[in-house]
């Protein structure tokens, strides 16, 4: 067997059947943020395995072997249990049945892991991580596109010893790490190739990740715009590097578009239309360039230029005044699963699934923090021959168009419409009796059996709201149902149009974002 570090998304992607790949993603968030998966991969086509992965002449599935460290291995069988004759080793295998399909969750030794993604690294935190990938990224476009080096396979990065020297000591100064991970250098490379036809032989000045114009263009967004951005520079323009020529004569430029009067949001939102045109026209003339950058998993990188073009946009608005993606499903799991001594809900969100063309948009709606009292976010997924890597929606953003629908949903766990324990549920237990009907005649599955599924799914909420359990589980739960009966209240064009703009705030699509390519 060839076992070989996947993503998690790697995994799923390799599953078609719609609920075996909702179960499957359920067990590999159980597994923590944390969590490094590896699979004997087999590589058909664009998928790490087959599934379901049928044994000879019919006689049932093969197995399917995932390995993981021992600690994520332990995550996972606090909330899963093993098939009927299947093996429960504390600490070393956990076999489950995913719809016809055998899975042994196995421990894999921590220098197997050390060894694909660096001891150091797996423990590091996401924001290290997130810097040495996007210092590394931006140190191998200069090398390519300033010096014309060459890079005809990802060894390359290795074997060129400038280019070698200045990632491993990105890799050391931010990281403590003595060496740089071979998918980290295969990532690089992939970005590095569907970059430079963007740029069409250009040179640059600078290729800026921190201080210099990140922090201008952070401080002056955040200062002139704050309130129509939600407060993060990212959730104008997502871009993690910036390639520029002539910083000093396009900083003045844009400096003298914001040095008028701003005293309303009219007028805000006029002067961030017009910094989005200037934005626009650099990109164009590839005189500054946001790059927005994913960690590379597939075989080949892709590049998508975004809020670019006037078709673009063009696109976005009409597909956003017709609604024109489509609303499908909605699904709230509503059973219960152990976590050690304690009773939780089988999963902590809910989900609403949007059609766009070849994609489908999974937004997972849940708690900000799992482990207590907390606010709701969006977050998509997208699967699909159209699927980009994506970001999460802005929580003010969905907001103010909530209340565009006339929605009046409040994002607050301390408000009293959201039970906090047992007591305070039992006082509004016919009112989400009336939530959780409404929502199931809608459509909503609660992957419950039997005929009796709303007072199952209410027994399983005053289970959780208990003290010795996870009260800020059921707490965020009822959140989520509220929030899927005021939004399944809508007729379907409404639904549409919703879903279609909360794609569009999740990918930072429109005339309201600024321009940039995103490499995935």
């Amino acid at each position: 067997m060839a076992f070989r570090t996947v993503t998690e998304k790697a995994i799923l992607d390799s599953i078609s059947e719609k609920s075996d790949k909702n179960d499957m993603q359920n067990i590999l968030q159980d597994g923590g943020e944390e969590a490094v998966w590896r699979v004997d991969t087999q590589k058909v086509g664009r998928k790490e395995f087959k599934w379901p992965l049928m044994a000879a002449r019919g006689s049932g599935t093969k197995q399917i072997i995932i390995k993981c460290s021992q600690s994520t291995l332990q995550n996972i069988q606090k909330s899963n249990k093993p098939n009927a004759g299947g093996k429960n080793e504390k600490g070393k295998r956990l076999d489950v049945i995913i719809g016809v399909q055998k899975v042994s969750f196995q421990k894999t030794d921590a220098a197997t892991i050390a060894k694909d993604k660096g001891a150091n690294e797996v423990k590091l935190p996401a924001s290290t991580i997130t810097r040495m990938q996007e210092l590394g990224s931006a140190k191998v476009f200069e090398f390519a596109i300033n010096e014309n080096k060459v890079y005809k396979k990802w060894e390359d990065l290795k074997t060129d010893k400038e280019t070698y020297k200045a990632l491993k000591k990105i890799w050391k100064d931010v990281g403590n790490l003595d060496d740089v991970q071979q998918d980290w250098l295969e990532s690089f490379y992939k970005q590095q190739k569907v970059l430079l036809p963007q740029v069409g032989g250009k040179k640059f000045t600078d290729f800026n990740r921190e201080g210099g114009f990140m922090d201008f263009i952070t401080d002056l967004v955040l200062r002139e715009f704050k309130s129509l951005v939600g407060g993060s520079k990212d959730n104008w323009n997502p871009a993690d590097i910036w390639l520029i020529k002539d910083e000093t004569k396009w900083r003045d430029l844009i400096q003298k578009q914001v040095d008028t009067p701003n005293d309303n949001k009219v007028s805000a939102m006029v002067q961030l239309r017009q910094l989005n045109s200037t934005f626009r026209m650099m990109y164009d003339q590839k005189q500054v360039m946001g790059i927005s950058l994913k960690k590379v998993s597939g075989s080949n990188a892709r590049y998508m230029a975004v809020n670019v073009s006037k078709k673009f946009l063009d696109k976005m608005e009409h597909l956003s005044k017709t609604g024109g993606y489509t609303y499908k499903e909605s699904q709230c799991k509503m059973g219960l699963k152990s976590d050690g001594d304690r009773m939780t809900m089988k999963t902590q969100d809910c989900r609403i699934f949007v059609k766009g063309g070849t994609t489908t948009y999974n937004f997972q709606i849940k708690a900000n923090d799992s482990s207590k009292f907390s606010n709701l976010k969006y977050e998509p997924t997208a699967s699909g021959a159209g699927a980009a890597r994506m970001g999460k929606a802005t929580v003010e953003l969905v907001a103010q168009l909530l209340k565009a629908y006339n929605i009046d949903f409040k994002n607050d766990h301390n408000n009293t419409e959201y039970p906090r324990n047992v007591d305070q549920f039992r006082e509004k237990k016919e009112d989400y009796r009336k939530k959780l009907e409404k929502i199931k005649n809608e459509g909503t599955d609660f992957f419950l059996a039997g005929g009796q599924q709303v007072e199952e799914a209410l027994t399983n909420l005053e289970t959780v709201f208990y003290e010795n359990n996870k009260p800020w589980v059921a707490n965020s739960k009822c959140m989520q149902i509220t929030w899927l009966e005021k939004f399944l209240s809508k007729d379907r064009e409404e639904r549409n149009k919703i879903g279609t703009d909360m794609v569009f705030l999740a990918a930072k699509q429109g005339s309201r974002y600024g321009p940039f390519g995103k490499i995935f």
